[in-house]
């Protein structure tokens, strides 16, 4: 079962300071582990794109 937009809004302004996080990770597909991994240099604001190299178990 998926989120719709809506429902990821809600949950989003639910989880406060988090919320961004919690659209980040709705909107990208990324699992917590890879997400928890990610660095600044990783992150291509230009092109709007995302390198997932790393992932923590």
């Amino acid at each position: 079962m998926f989120l719709n937009h809506d429902q990821v809004a809600m949950l989003a302004e639910a989880c406060g300071r988090y919320g961004l996080l919690v659209r980040f990770l709705a909107y990208t597909g990324l699992r917590w582990g890879e997400a928890s991994a990610l660095r600044v240099s990783r992150l291509d604001l230009l092109r709007r794109r995302v390198t997932v190299a790393v992932a923590f178990a």
